[in-house]
C-alpha cells in the first residue's frame, strides 16, 4: 500500500479530500475589517456626543431647572441616532465576521487533519448561546489561528486573540452592567451623567476590540494564504520536503 506524503498529511490532503482546497477568505475578511472600521468611526462620533452630554448635565449640577433643555433634547436625539447606527453596524459586521469565521474554519480543516475543540455549528452558535459565548468563540479562533500557523496545539493562545477577547468581554459585560444598572436607578440628572461617563469609558475597550479583531482577521488570512501556497507546492512537487511551519 502506498504511504501518503507526510506533507500531504499535514496539509489535510490525506483522507480529507472532500473538504476541498484552502480558499482564504480574503474578500470576507476585508469586508469585515471595513465593517469594523465603520463601526469604530461611529463609536468615535458617539464619544463626542457623550462628552457634550456630560458637559450639559454637569453645567446643570443637581438642579434640573438649570439644565439647557433644548441642548439636552438635541443631544438625546443624537445619542439615539448614533446608538441605532452602532447597533445596525454591529449586527451587520457580526454576520460578516461569522461568515469569514466559517470560511477560516473550513480552511483550517483542509490545512491540517486534526480535530478541533468545537464542531462547525459552534462557530456560529458559540456566539449566541448564553454563558457559553463567554469562551467558545475564543477557543474556535484559537484553534483556527494555531492550525493556520501550522500547529496542532492551540495552547498557548496567541497574544492578539487573547487581547481581542479580553477587550470584547470587558465591552460586552460592561455594556450590560451599565444598561441594566442605570435602568433600575432613578437618580435624576446625576444618574444620567454617571451613565454617560460609564458609557464613555466603555468606548475604549470597544474600539480596542474592533481594532484587534481586524488584526486577527488580517493575520489568519495571511497565514492561510501561505498555507494554500504550500499545499499547491506540495501538489506540484510531491517529493520536495516542506519548509518549516510558521509560528
Amino acid at each position: 500500500m502506498t504511504q501518503p506524503n507526510p506533507w500531504h498529511v499535514q496539509a489535510g490532503m490525506a483522507g480529507r479530500a472532500n473538504d476541498g482546497p484552502v480558499r482564504p477568505g480574503t474578500v470576507l475578511g476585508l469586508l469585515t475589517i471595513a465593517g469594523l472600521g465603520i463601526w469604530t468611526t461611529v463609536a468615535l462620533l458617539s464619544v463626542v456626543v457623550l462628552v457634550l452630554r456630560i458637559r450639559i448635565l454637569g453645567e446643570a449640577g443637581a438642579d434640573p431647572r438649570q439644565v439647557d433643555l433644548s441642548a439636552l433634547e438635541s443631544n438625546d436625539s443624537l445619542l439615539v441616532l448614533v446608538a441605532g447606527l452602532q447597533g445596525v453596524l454591529l449586527f451587520a459586521t457580526a454576520v460578516l465576521f461569522c461568515l469569514w469565521l466559517l470560511r477560516a474554519r473550513a480552511n483550517a480543516e483542509a490545512i491540517l487533519d486534526h480535530a478541533q475543540r468545537w464542531s462547525r455549528p459552534w462557530t456560529v452558535f458559540g456566539w449566541v448561546v448564553p454563558i457559553a459565548n463567554l469562551w467558545i468563540p475564543k477557543q474556535v479562533v484559537d484553534d483556527i489561528w494555531a492550525i493556520s500557523a501550522g500547529r496542532s496545539d492551540a495552547k498557548p493562545g496567541s497574544r492578539p486573540v487573547m487581547a481581542w477577547w479580553a477587550c470584547w468581554l470587558i465591552y460586552l459585560i460592561g455594556d450590560r452592567i451599565v444598561a441594566l444598572g442605570f435602568q433600575a436607578e432613578d437618580g435624576g440628572l446625576a444618574a444620567e451623567r454617571d451613565q454617560a461617563i460609564a458609557s464613555l469609558a466603555l468606548m475604549l475597550p470597544g474600539v480596542a476590540a474592533a481594532a484587534l479583531a481586524a488584526l486577527v482577521i488580517w493575520k489568519i488570512n495571511g497565514m492561510q494564504e501561505a498555507q494554500a501556497a504550500r499545499i499547491q507546492a506540495a501538489i506540484a512537487y510531491p517529493d520536495t520536503p516542506p519548509p518549516a511551519a510558521e509560528h
